[in-house]
Protein backbone atom coordinates (compact mmCIF):
# COMPACT_ATOMS: atom_id res chain seq x y z
CA UNK A 1 0.00 0.00 0.00
CA UNK A 2 2.79 2.43 0.89
CA UNK A 3 4.56 1.94 -2.45
CA UNK A 4 1.27 2.39 -4.33
CA UNK A 5 0.80 5.70 -2.49
CA UNK A 6 4.27 7.03 -3.32
CA UNK A 7 4.29 5.77 -6.91
CA UNK A 8 0.79 6.57 -8.14
CA UNK A 9 -1.46 8.52 -5.85
CA UNK A 10 0.94 11.18 -4.56
CA UNK A 11 2.23 12.15 -8.05
CA UNK A 12 -1.36 12.26 -9.32
CA UNK A 13 -2.37 14.61 -6.50
CA UNK A 14 0.65 16.82 -7.14
CA UNK A 15 -0.21 17.08 -10.84
CA UNK A 16 -3.76 18.13 -10.00
CA UNK A 17 -2.62 20.80 -7.53
CA UNK A 18 1.04 21.58 -8.28
CA UNK A 19 1.76 23.94 -5.43
CA UNK A 20 -0.18 25.86 -2.83
CA UNK A 21 2.64 28.43 -2.74
CA UNK A 22 3.25 31.12 -5.36
CA UNK A 23 6.24 30.55 -7.62
CA UNK A 24 7.86 33.91 -7.02
CA UNK A 25 7.51 35.84 -3.82
CA UNK A 26 6.92 39.56 -4.22
CA UNK A 27 6.39 41.78 -1.22
CA UNK A 28 2.89 43.26 -1.50
CA UNK A 29 3.94 46.39 0.38
CA UNK A 30 6.77 47.06 -2.09
CA UNK A 31 4.47 46.46 -5.05
CA UNK A 32 1.99 48.92 -3.52
CA UNK A 33 4.73 51.54 -3.14
CA UNK A 34 5.84 50.95 -6.74
CA UNK A 35 2.20 51.33 -7.85
CA UNK A 36 1.96 54.69 -6.10
CA UNK A 37 5.34 56.07 -7.12
CA UNK A 38 5.81 54.99 -10.74
CA UNK A 39 2.96 56.95 -12.37
CA UNK A 40 4.23 60.02 -10.50
CA UNK A 41 7.74 59.42 -11.84
CA UNK A 42 6.33 59.56 -15.37
CA UNK A 43 4.36 62.74 -14.70
CA UNK A 44 7.47 64.32 -13.15
CA UNK A 45 9.63 63.52 -16.18
CA UNK A 46 10.08 64.77 -19.70
CA UNK A 47 7.86 61.83 -20.77
CA UNK A 48 4.80 63.42 -19.15
CA UNK A 49 2.01 62.80 -21.66
CA UNK A 50 0.09 65.95 -20.73
CA UNK A 51 -3.23 66.77 -19.08
CA UNK A 52 -5.63 64.24 -20.57
CA UNK A 53 -3.29 61.87 -22.40
CA UNK A 54 -2.96 58.43 -20.79
CA UNK A 55 0.13 57.20 -19.00
CA UNK A 56 1.13 53.96 -20.70
CA UNK A 57 2.63 51.26 -18.44
CA UNK A 58 4.04 47.94 -19.64
CA UNK A 59 4.43 45.17 -17.05
CA UNK A 60 7.00 42.53 -18.05
CA UNK A 61 7.02 39.16 -16.30
CA UNK A 62 7.56 35.45 -16.77
CA UNK A 63 4.51 33.21 -17.17
CA UNK A 64 5.01 31.82 -13.69
CA UNK A 65 4.65 35.34 -12.24
CA UNK A 66 1.34 36.11 -13.97
CA UNK A 67 -0.64 36.23 -10.68
CA UNK A 68 1.84 38.74 -9.22
CA UNK A 69 1.72 40.81 -12.42
CA UNK A 70 -2.09 40.84 -12.38
CA UNK A 71 -2.04 41.89 -8.73
CA UNK A 72 0.46 44.67 -9.48
CA UNK A 73 -1.67 45.88 -12.39
CA UNK A 74 -4.72 46.04 -10.10
CA UNK A 75 -2.66 47.95 -7.50
CA UNK A 76 -1.53 50.40 -10.18
CA UNK A 77 -5.06 51.09 -11.35
CA UNK A 78 -6.47 51.30 -7.82
CA UNK A 79 -3.80 53.64 -6.43
CA UNK A 80 -3.88 55.79 -9.55
CA UNK A 81 -7.67 56.15 -9.45
CA UNK A 82 -7.55 57.21 -5.78
CA UNK A 83 -5.53 60.27 -6.80
CA UNK A 84 -7.62 63.25 -7.73
CA UNK A 85 -7.04 65.04 -11.03
CA UNK A 86 -4.92 62.41 -12.74
CA UNK A 87 -4.30 61.47 -16.35
CA UNK A 88 -5.78 58.10 -17.37
CA UNK A 89 -3.66 55.00 -16.98
CA UNK A 90 -3.30 52.38 -19.71
CA UNK A 91 -1.47 49.15 -18.93
CA UNK A 92 -0.35 46.08 -20.82
CA UNK A 93 1.18 42.87 -19.52
CA UNK A 94 3.67 40.86 -21.55
CA UNK A 95 6.43 38.33 -21.12
CA UNK A 96 10.14 38.87 -21.66
CA UNK A 97 10.08 37.49 -25.21
CA UNK A 98 7.52 39.97 -26.60
CA UNK A 99 8.85 43.34 -25.53
CA UNK A 100 7.61 44.93 -28.75
CA UNK A 101 4.30 45.37 -26.90
CA UNK A 102 6.13 47.93 -24.73
CA UNK A 103 7.49 50.07 -27.57
CA UNK A 104 4.97 52.89 -27.08
CA UNK A 105 4.92 52.82 -23.26
CA UNK A 106 6.32 55.61 -21.12
CA UNK A 107 7.04 53.19 -18.27
CA UNK A 108 8.22 49.57 -18.36
CA UNK A 109 8.22 47.57 -15.12
CA UNK A 110 10.34 44.39 -14.88
CA UNK A 111 9.56 41.60 -12.47
CA UNK A 112 12.42 39.24 -11.63
CA UNK A 113 13.59 36.59 -14.10
CA UNK A 114 16.67 34.59 -15.08
CA UNK A 115 19.73 36.91 -15.43
CA UNK A 116 20.30 36.18 -19.13
CA UNK A 117 16.60 36.73 -19.91
CA UNK A 118 16.62 40.07 -18.09
CA UNK A 119 19.88 41.15 -19.74
CA UNK A 120 18.43 40.60 -23.22
CA UNK A 121 15.19 42.34 -22.27
CA UNK A 122 17.04 45.34 -20.81
CA UNK A 123 19.09 45.64 -23.99
CA UNK A 124 15.92 45.63 -26.07
CA UNK A 125 13.98 47.99 -23.78
CA UNK A 126 16.99 50.32 -23.58
CA UNK A 127 16.26 51.30 -27.19
CA UNK A 128 12.77 52.48 -26.25
CA UNK A 129 12.30 56.01 -24.95
CA UNK A 130 10.75 54.83 -21.70
CA UNK A 131 11.53 54.80 -18.01
CA UNK A 132 12.50 51.27 -17.01
CA UNK A 133 11.61 50.35 -13.44
CA UNK A 134 12.72 47.10 -11.82
CA UNK A 135 11.57 45.18 -8.76
CA UNK A 136 15.17 44.04 -8.26
CA UNK A 137 17.51 46.99 -7.59
CA UNK A 138 20.45 44.95 -8.90
CA UNK A 139 19.08 45.70 -12.37
CA UNK A 140 20.01 49.37 -11.92
CA UNK A 141 23.60 48.33 -12.62
CA UNK A 142 22.45 46.75 -15.89
CA UNK A 143 20.57 49.79 -17.18
CA UNK A 144 17.25 50.01 -15.34
CA UNK A 145 16.29 53.59 -14.47
CA UNK A 146 14.22 53.33 -11.29
CA UNK A 147 14.06 50.96 -8.34
CA UNK A 148 13.17 51.28 -4.69
CA UNK A 149 15.78 51.98 -2.05
CA UNK A 150 14.74 50.24 1.17
CA UNK A 151 16.63 51.44 4.22
CA UNK A 152 15.40 53.45 7.18
CA UNK A 153 12.90 54.82 4.71
CA UNK A 154 11.69 53.74 1.29
CA UNK A 155 12.41 56.08 -1.60
CA UNK A 156 12.86 55.99 -5.35
CA UNK A 157 16.32 54.83 -6.43
CA UNK A 158 17.19 56.73 -9.61
CA UNK A 159 19.87 55.77 -12.14
CA UNK A 160 20.62 59.22 -13.57
CA UNK A 161 23.18 57.96 -16.07
CA UNK A 162 20.78 55.60 -17.84
CA UNK A 163 18.09 58.30 -17.99
CA UNK A 164 20.57 60.80 -19.43
CA UNK A 165 21.60 58.27 -22.09
CA UNK A 166 17.95 58.21 -23.23
CA UNK A 167 17.59 62.01 -22.95
CA UNK A 168 14.95 61.73 -20.23
CA UNK A 169 14.95 64.42 -17.56
CA UNK A 170 13.29 64.38 -14.15
CA UNK A 171 11.79 67.17 -12.08
CA UNK A 172 14.20 68.48 -9.43
CA UNK A 173 11.62 67.86 -6.69
CA UNK A 174 11.64 64.16 -7.57
CA UNK A 175 15.43 64.12 -7.52
CA UNK A 176 15.50 65.76 -4.08
CA UNK A 177 13.32 63.06 -2.50
CA UNK A 178 15.15 60.19 -4.24
CA UNK A 179 18.37 58.33 -3.68
CA UNK A 180 20.69 58.67 -6.66
CA UNK A 181 22.21 55.41 -7.87
CA UNK A 182 25.89 55.37 -8.74
CA UNK A 183 26.94 52.63 -11.12
CA UNK A 184 29.86 50.50 -9.96
CA UNK A 185 32.17 52.11 -12.54
CA UNK A 186 31.32 55.60 -11.25
CA UNK A 187 32.47 55.02 -7.67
Amino acid sequence: MNSLWTRLILPLLLMMNPSPLPAGYYDTDLLTIFAKILPRVVTMSSLNPGENAPISVCIVHEDIDTPAAESFEALLVHSHMKRGNHPPLRSVRTDFSTLSACAQSQLIFFFEAQPDTVAKALDTAGHFRAIIAAYDTALLDRGADVGLYVGRSVMPYINIRSLQDKHITLDTLLLRVSKIYEQSGDR
